[in-house]
Parts: structure tokens; C-alpha cells; sequence
């Protein structure tokens, strides 16, 4: 282990003497040098009302065991003492055998062939009577648990994996929820010399099979189901694996099965990775991977070679959390705890994912993100590379440089990025401020960074100039949507999706609370800041993907817009300045997918009262979110279990503010009351919009019943509007959930994956529409990418006609 020091002097990525530059994702919480030296077990599991793991520890020889919780910087709290155990149990697992609440107990006595399977109570005892099984082989030597498939009927409770070395025989066990085990899956032909067998049923599909003398590695998965039948098939296998004499299973920063490789000989620690074939259930015919190559130097995997040569015991578990809230993930990352018997020394240690946030050359924001005309706008500039400059631009037709910023204040040290900036926001020192001009017109301009040295060091951070009176530059409004863009931005190692690891991106796209449910389960934010630098995984410009194109097009056409971000919708309700009476059209384009309540009331009520809306956008209104007073961060925690909105206590809650998708309970306010329309999927390929109204003001001037395709400079092959989300006409009958408007009008239609429009139902991946809210109409187009299709190279297609005919006739 590192050196006996406290964490905060654990080595970093920073400037010896200076503080570091990047939290350690690896860090001591605190040490124990007065533990009984003759524990033989010391399992982690949920013991206690508390949102970190509890301890039960176990002394063979005498049969006594103590439960103690733990208070997630590294203390214990002892629960209860027991004595007059088995002094025989040669294993004891933790899993969930009894539900998901708290953790369950097997024990396991080799010699007697016998096992017992208990509940706990919470306070730190055993439920009597266990479910008991004798006649057990006694010659089980590893156990483990392990996940079933998603189609199992028992997927959301432990099964178990036993194997017998001296015979090569293994057989999987399912549990039923009540402790009962029964088989489903038994082989002979195994290999003898597997020296550690590891699973775990929170953390993976993986179970990895490890021959010491070769560090030979393979990992299988369970296939199948209680229907067809359940099979055991490889996922992977290496050659080459670090040495180890002990390995830990847990979640270190990865989508599926990782593990923590210790040998005790070296003192030397490696975390290995396991990604399953592109298709788990396919079993054979598809390779996954075991990621980690000690040869290998063009990867930095997490290694380490200072750590003891003494520890008899490593236990995985939930000890610390950078945000309290995050107890709240049913599988968080993984803590370890080290157990040194010889000297009764115990150390416990934080674990996050490995190099989460990279050193990037010039990072950077704003704030506000949207300045009206004679206000203030801060900038926000981190660079490696030395002294730098600013240069504002104005995005019309093309890119025009407006001013260079002065007075910018230089540092000669890049600033620190400490563990919780992406939900707080970084504390950096204004770099420079700027008033905006009274004559700039309303607006997306660009902050251009260029470092002074790194010539291709360069950062554009963009921002929106409002109108001072709103509606005095035009009386249509385009909308920026910075929620969304929010949402998916990874600066500082986490976003609303997901967390980032040594260069990779890991997503989360739903309830996070139920512990098999793949991508479901892995960590995300719940709040994030606004106010940050930006990082993406697909590498799209921030607000500039599918803005931007709209932006050239209507400069190009003459069509004057002002603009504004969804959160100026928000703040407009919130500081009741009723900023869209102003307009005619409010236009949403790209993906607009985080709505806040106050951005709802006030785009439904502008068209109630007249005001047309138009979508050249799709997966609009999925996610409700709500922000801070200041409205500095945005919350999402998309499982109404994780949202304290969400209260037991119907009237303590506020239900209509609960971040979940819009047309979820307790919120049930299907998002097709303000579109018309709801996400369908993403799309691939080329399809094309088929138009089901021909007589439609919306295709005059159209000459084709077809349109969608376009070609882009220099590139033959034609590309679609449609996707690659889309969304699509609504008809369910089920309580709360998306239903189109009875007036909703079809104008054009896109075929699903298969295509057969012939067919008596035919599937409808998008649909263009329009129907009338109150005074007001509102259109959708029912793609994400309609303004990709816009020409950029003085052509004109459908699909600019069709443009050009909505912003007339709307606008």
C-alpha cells in the first residue's frame, strides 16, 4: 500500500509541493492498528440501515463474529457480538438471497458437506431458521456469486457458482428470493487447476477462472433462461494476466466485471477490466475481452507497486462516497478494505475510476451562457500551455470576428480540478470580463482561446447575446437547448449518463436502484453544473451541431431570429418577465431532450395564448429536470425512488416536479401535449419521409411525395434527415403515458426499420405533424437531424423548401 500518510498527501498527477492538479481516484480514508489479529473472515455487505456496507467479521477457531457498520469515511460502529457459531465454516458469501434490501449470508462447512443460508435483520444479526442443506459435496473449495441472464425468472437475486478442483466439476445454483438454492446448470471436464475462481452478482456478468502458475485467465458468463435452459459459455480468455494471489471482484470503472489482481509476493496491485462479447446472450460465436496487459505500453492501466506484502484479507464494498446521494445506486463504485491478521491492522480505501478527467490543453467557460445586450459576461480559461488569447465571433452565414478581449489576466499555473466541480462547477479565478455592446445583435457568437504558443491549441466556447427589449430584432425566437447539452457533458469525470474512465465514456440510461440491470446500474450525476468546461463523448461542438447549420441557413435566407437557451425559458417563469409575448415563433432544433416545469407552463401557455412553435428537433420533453435557486445546476435523478420530491408522504412531496420522463408517475405529463409526438428509437440507414397530405400549405412548392435524402460536399453517398432519434404520432390508452393530441394532423410519415408501409398497421418510426394548442399551432418535423439536411453549398432542396415554408407561414 502507499506509505502510512494521510489521504490528502497521497501522490497525484500535480506539481510536487504544489496541490494536485486532479483528486486521486485511489486514496487511504483512514487505518486500524488495534483489530483482533485472528479474524479468518471478513465479509461486506448490507447489514444495517446505513447507505454504506456493513462488516461481519468472523474468527474460525473460536466461532465468534462481530457485525459493525461502516460511515463512509473509513470509521466502524459495532453492532452485535455473537458467540456459539461453527467453528467449521470454511466459507461464508454475501448476496442477495433474500431480496435487495439487505444482504444475505451462505455459509458453507466443508468438512460436513453442509451449508446454511441466512437472512440479516438490519441490527447486525442472523434470522433464524436459515434454509439449511447437508449432503453438500465436501469437496467444494471455491464459491462464489454470480448474475443470471436478464431473461432469468430469479435474475434479481444471487445465484452461486461451486466448484470442485480436485474433480474439474462445477455447478451453478439460482436462488429464489427466500434463501432456497436450487440447480439449474452442472459440468464435469473443468479445468483442475483453476486456483481462483471470482464472481459477483452486483458488479458483472463476468466469473473470471485464474490459474496461478500461468496467469492463464478466462471469464465465462451464464446464458439462457429457466425456459430454454441455462448454459455456462467463455467470454474471454488471456494469457499473460498480472501474477496474483488474491483477486476481488467489484466496480472500479468499468461497464461490466472488474477486478483487482493483488500479489502478495510483490506487494504489487492491478485493477483488470472485463467487457463482454457485443452480444452477452449469444453466448459462443462472439468475443469480449479481458483488458489489462502488463507488456503492453501503449494503454496506462491502474498498477501499483508500493502496496504491503502482508495482507491477508482484501474486502470490496461501499466505504465512501464523494456525494452522499450516490448511496443511493444499488451497485456504486468499489472501496477496498485491506486486513493485515499478523499485526491487527486494517486500512480502508476510496476507489473511483482511473484518470477520470483528462489534462487538456485549454479548458474553458462562461458565465452567464446567455447575456442580454450592456450586460457582463466572465471568462473562465485553464491552460497547460501557457499565455493565450481571446477573439469573440459572431455565427451568422459564416463566422466573422467581432473583438479581441482585453486585459486577460494570465497565471503561470494551470488551476486544480477537485473530485465534485461537475456537479458544483470549478472554483477558477474570473480570467477576464466583457460587456456586450448594445449594438451586437441578438445572436450565437464563439469565445475563440488560442494558446500564444501551442499553435494548435485551440477552444471555442460559445455563448448567446439576447436582445436587451426582447422582439426588437425579430419576433422569432430560436432556442438554444443548454439542458440538454448539459446533460450529456462528462468535464469533470461525470454527466447525468454516466462516469468517464481513462479515456472512456460508460453510460447510464435509466433506474439505477434494481441490481441486474446492465447499464442501468452504473453510476451517474444527479446534479450537475452548468457553469464548466465541456466534454463529449461523441466529440460534437457544444450548441453548434445542429444550431449552427439552422444559423447559416437563415442568414443565408434573409430570415432575421433572436436567440435565447432553455434555461432562459426556465428563468423567464421563475422571474415572471414573460419573455415569449414578445414573439411570434418560438423555434426548437437538434436535440432537445431536458425539460425544466417552468420551461413546460411557459412554451404551452405562449401557444395557448397564439404563439405557433415549431420542432426541428426530436426526444423533446423525455427527461424533467429542475434546477438550483441561482439556476446553476441542473438535477435529474431519473428514478422517482432516488428523488427526495418523491416523499412517502404524498403531501410532503411535490410529485409534479419529480425528475423522471415526463410521462412517468407521480409526474404524468406526457410530453405529446405540448409535441404531438414521442421518442420512437434511434434510426440507421436512409429512409425517407413518405407525404401522407399533399394539399398542405407545408409542401407547396414541394415537387416529390418523397423527401429527406441530401448529399453534402464533396460526398455522393446521400444521408437522411431522419434520426438518429426520431420521434413518432402517440395512441396509447395506458394510464399517463404518451397519446397524441386528438387534432394532431399527419402531414408525412417515416417507415420503421422494416419498412413495409403495405402491411395492415405499419410501424411508423417519425412523424411531421401539426395540431392546434389553443390560439396557437405548433409543428413538428419529428427528427433530430432535420437542420443537417439544410443546404449549405446554395442548393435547394424539399427539405429547404419545406424550411422556408414554415418560418413564412408560422413566423
Amino acid at each position: 500500500m502507499p506509505e502510512k500518510n494521510p489521504p490528502i498527501d497521497v501522490p497525484s498527477r500535480g506539481i510536487p509541493g504544489e496541490q494536485p492538479l486532479f483528486p486521486p481516484n485511489f486514496q487511504r480514508l483512514s487505518s486500524h492498528v488495534d483489530w483482533r489479529r485472528t479474524w479468518t473472515h471478513i465479509v461486506a455487505g448490507k447489514f444495517s440501515k446505513s447507505g454504506f456496507s456493513g462488516l461481519l467479521f468472523y474468527e474460525q477457531s473460536t466461532g465468534y463474529a462481530e457485525f459493525y457498520e461502516t460511515n463512509g469515511s473509513g470509521q466502524i460502529e459495532f453492532l452485535q457480538g455473537h458467540t456459539g457459531w461453527r467453528t467449521s465454516w470454511t466459507h461464508i458469501i454475501s448476496g442477495a438471497f433474500y431480496g435487495a434490501e439487505r444482504t444475505g449470508l451462505l455459509f458453507y462447512d466443508q468438512q460436513a458437506g453442509f451449508a446454511a443460508v441466512y437472512d440479516t435483520d438490519g441490527l447486525g444479526n442472523l434470522v433464524f431458521p436459515p434454509r439449511e442443506y447437508s449432503g453438500w459435496r465436501p469437496s467444494w473449495t471455491h464459491i462464489t456469486t454470480i448474475r443470471l441472464p436478464e431473461a432469468a425468472q430469479n435474475r434479481d437475486f444471487s445465484a452461486i457458482l461451486l466448484y470442485d478442483q480436485a474433480a474439474g466439476h462445477g455447478e451453478i445454483h439460482q436462488c429464489d428470493g427466500e434463501g432456497g438454492l436450487s440447480l439449474i446448470r452442472e459440468e464435469d471436464g473443468w479445468r483442475t487447476s483453476w486456483t481462483h475462481v471470482v464472481g459477483d452478482s452486483f458488479c458483472g456478468t463476468g466469473v473470471l477462472f485464474y490459474e496461478q502458475p500461468t496467469s492463464h485467465g478466462e471469464v465465462y458468463m451464464v446464458t439462457g433462461d429457466d425456459d430454454s435452459g441455462f448454459g455456462f459459455e467463455q467470454g474471454a480468455e488471456k494469457e499473460n494476466l498480472p501474477p496474483a494471489t488474491h483477486i476481488t471482484p467489484g466496480n472500479f470503472g468499468w461497464m461490466d466485471s472488474s477486478f483487482v489482481f493483488y500479489d502478495r509476493r510483490t506487494g504489487r496491485g492491478t485493477f483488470v477490466f472485463y467487457n463482454p462479447p457485443p452480444d452477452p446472450s449469444s453466448g459462443a460465436g462472439q468475443e469480449g475481452s479481458i483488458l489489462c496487459d502488463p507488456n503492453d505500453n501503449t494503454v496506462k492501466w491502474e498498477s501499483y507497486d508500493d502496496w504491503r506484502s502482508t495482507w491477508d484479507v482484501i474486502v470490496p464494498g461501499n466505504f465512501w462516497e464523494p456525494d452522499p446521494e450516490y448511496v443511493k445506486f444499488q451497485n456504486g463504485f468499489t472501496d477496498l478494505l485491506f486486513y493485515e491478521g499478523a499485526g491487527g491492522y486494517g486500512e480502508f480505501y476510496l476507489h473511483e475510476p482511473f484518470e477520470a478527467i483528462p489534462a487538456e490543453d485549454l479548458e474553458g467557460y462562461v458565465s452567464p451562457g446567455s447575456v442580454a445586450q450592456g450586460e457582463t459576461i466572465s471568462f473562465y480559461v485553464n491552460s497547460r500551455v501557457g499565455p493565450y488569447t481571446i477573439t469573440v465571433y459572431r455565427q451568422d452565414s459564416e463566422q466573422t470576428p467581432i473583438t479581441t478581449v482585453q486585459d486577460i489576466r494570465q497565471f503561470p499555473q494551470p488551476f486544480p480540478i477537485q473530485r465534485l466541480d461537475y456537479r458544483d462547477g470549478p472554483a477558477w479565478p474570473v480570467v477576464a470580463e466583457f460587456t456586450i455592446p448594445r449594438n451586437w445583435r441578438s445572436g450565437l457568437y464563439l469565445a475563440r482561446v488560442e494558446a500564444s504558443v501551442a499553435e494548435t491549441s485551440v477552444l471555442d466556447i460559445p455563448f448567446v447575446v439576447r436582445c436587451e427589449t426582447p422582439g426588437s430584432q425579430s419576433r422569432i425566437l430560436l432556442c438554444i437547448p443548454d439542458a440538454t447539452w448539459a446533460a450529456y457533458n462528462f468535464w469533470g469525470g461525470r454527466s447525468l449518463y454516466g462516469f468517464t474512465t481513462g479515456g472512456f465514456f460508460f453510460w447510464s440510461f435509466g433506474p439505477s436502484l434494481d441490481p441486474y440491470r446492465g447499464d442501468y446500474q452504473i453510476p451517474r450525476a444527479f446534479r450537475v453544473a452548468l457553469a464548466r468546461p465541456y466534454r463529449e463523448a461523441s466529440g460534437l461542438p457544444k450548441w453548434q451541431q445542429w444550431e449552427v447549420p439552422l444559423i447559416r441557413w437563415l442568414a443565408r435566407q434573409g430570415i432575421d431570429v433572436e436567440l435565447c437557451t432553455s434555461t432562459d425559458l426556465h428563468k423567464d417563469q421563475a422571474n415572471h418577465t414573460d419573455l415569449l409575448k414578445r414573439y411570434s415563433l418560438l423555434v426548437s432544433v437538434g436535440h432537445d431532450e431536458y425539460w425544466s416545469k417552468g420551461m413546460r407552463d411557459n412554451v404551452e401557455g405562449f401557444a395557448s395564448k397564439g404563439g405557433n412553435v415549431v420542432f426541428l428537433s426530436a426526444n423533446v420533453s423525455w427527461f424533467q429536470v429542475r434546477f438550483d435557486l441561482n439556476v446553476q445546476r441542473q438535477i435529474c435523478y431519473k428514478d422517482a425512488r432516488f428523488d427526495p420530491y418523491n416523499a412517502t408522504d404524498f403531501d410532503a412531496g411535490t410529485p409534479e416536479l419529480v425528475t423522471v420522463n415526463w410521462y412517468d408517475k407521480p409526474v404524468c405529463r406526457a410530453e405529446t401535449a405540448m409535441t404531438g409526438v414521442s421518442y420512437f428509437e434511434e434510426m440507421n440507414g436512409w429512409p425517407e419521409y413518405i407525404i401522407r397530405d399533399r394539399d398542405s400549405w407545408v409542401f407547396q412548392n414541394v415537387a416529390y411525395s418523397r423527401f429527406g435524402l441530401y448529399t453534402i460536399t464533396g460526398d455522393p453517398m446521400p444521408r437522411s434527415v431522419v434520426g438518429y432519434e426520431t420521434d413518432h404520432l402517440q395512441s396509447s390508452q395506458e394510464e399517463c403515458k404518451p397519446n397524441s393530441p386528438p387534432n394532431f394532423h399527419t402531414l408525412a410519415e417515416v417507415p420503421a426499420a422494416s419498412g413495409d408501409f403495405t402491411a395492415p398497421n405499419p410501424e411508423v418510426a417519425a412523424t411531421m405533424g401539426i395540431f392546434t394548442k389553443g390560439k396557437g399551432q405548433v409543428l413538428t418535423v419529428g427528427t433530430i437531424n432535420w437542420s443537417l439536411g439544410l443546404s449549405q453549398d446554395g442548393e435547394f432542396t424539399e427539405i429547404d423548401q419545406i424550411t422556408l415554408n414554415i418560418f413564412t407561414q408560422l413566423g
